[in-house]
């Protein structure tokens, strides 16, 4: 019912192919959809969920696009005009898809079973491990003619035979329908694996408490070398279980230079953040408090608590001395 143009991750020429389902991709996609005399006039309609909640994408001239990371379900209904029975709605059908910036540092990445998919190749930093990986890692396998692949790819910066790097991975749909015939159906993608710290200065230590400004201070670049795609965020949970957003920075591979500051001044308890992928998970937090500064009644009140105290030690101290020369 329509056609996917993407680009491909190493060639970098678009790429424009009939859609295959459960495909993972580095940039924007644009579905275009059939408009044949086949149609009625009202023309094939889509509807669109992204990470499972419906979802409005950009058109342009009669072009569905998406660039947004996240996985995108697409179910597709339209009315034929022809055959003995016209103006009968065809069976719906649906397209899974999921778009993930290569950007972003992950711990770990799970490509999950489906079908007859198989992991065709496998590029680690440069290194073809496609026959290492399907040799010695535990994962589940299918034999294409003759030779084993994995039918599962789990990578994680944890595991010493996989660990930390950056991933040319490129999958097979295995479709005999298209056996011999031109049609793509495998897509390559990008994933890269990294552990690393948050490079943020905060001004206050973790869990204290101040009644003065506390300042978030983090180089951009120094961020993007270590964590690559990320939020900076600021969060205080004081009046929403899910969190009220008090300060957001984005950073990407198009704002990734240049130091930034950003000053708490309101009262309560922070969260400083760093966050990753479309689910905002995540990967550093730092808690602190900023409490209201005393008033001058207050003041007032400490120290002419303080000054009875003296004189209260001060009295003691004369009475023990006259008891005692008595």
């Amino acid at each position: 019912p329509f056609t996917l143009t993407y680009t491909d991750v190493e060639s970098g020429n678009e790429v424009t192919t009939e859609p295959i389902n459960k495909a993972t991709y580095n940039g924007t996609v644009t579905l275009k959809v059939d408009s044949s005399s086949y149609y009625t006039e009202s023309g094939p309609q889509i509807s669109v969920t992204r990470n499972g909640h419906d979802y409005t994408p950009f058109t342009s001239n009669g072009n569905y696009i998406f660039s947004e990371t996240g996985t995108y379900r697409v179910s597709f209904t339209a009315t034929s005009k022809l055959g003995t029975s016209p103006n009968v709605q065809l069976r719906q059908e649906w397209y899974e898809f999921t778009i993930i910036s290569e950007d972003q540092h992950r711990y770990s990445y799970i490509f999950n079973e489906y079908e007859n998919y198989y992991v065709e190749k496998i590029v680690k930093d440069g290194n073809d491990v496609t026959e290492v990986y399907a040799q010695t890692l535990n994962l589940p396998k299918i034999t294409i003619n003759g030779r084993k692949y994995l039918s599962k790819l789990v990578l994680s910066y944890m595991d010493e035979k996989t660990g930390a790097g950056t991933y040319t991975i490129t999958v097979n749909s295995n479709d005999r329908y298209y056996s011999g015939s031109t049609v793509a159906t495998r897509w390559t993608y990008k994933v890269t694996i990294q552990t690393g710290q948050a490079p943020i200065r905060v001004s206050l230590a973790q869990g204290e408490t101040t009644t003065g400004g506390i300042t978030v201070t983090f180089n951009r670049s120094n961020m993007w070398n270590e964590i690559g795609e990320c939020t900076v965020r600021v969060v205080t949970y004081d009046r929403s279980e899910s969190g009220n957003l008090v300060y957001s920075s984005h950073i990407d591979s198009t704002n990734n230079t240049g130091e930034t500051r950003y000053t708490i001044t309101a009262e309560g308890t922070f969260f400083v953040q760093v966050v990753v992928g479309e689910n905002n998970d995540p990967i550093f937090s730092y808690k602190v408090t900023k409490k209201a500064p005393m008033n001058a009644a207050s003041i007032i009140a400490i120290v002419l608590a303080a000054i009875a105290l003296v004189v209260i030690i001060f009295l003691i101290v004369k009475l023990r001395k006259r008891i005692s020369v008595k």
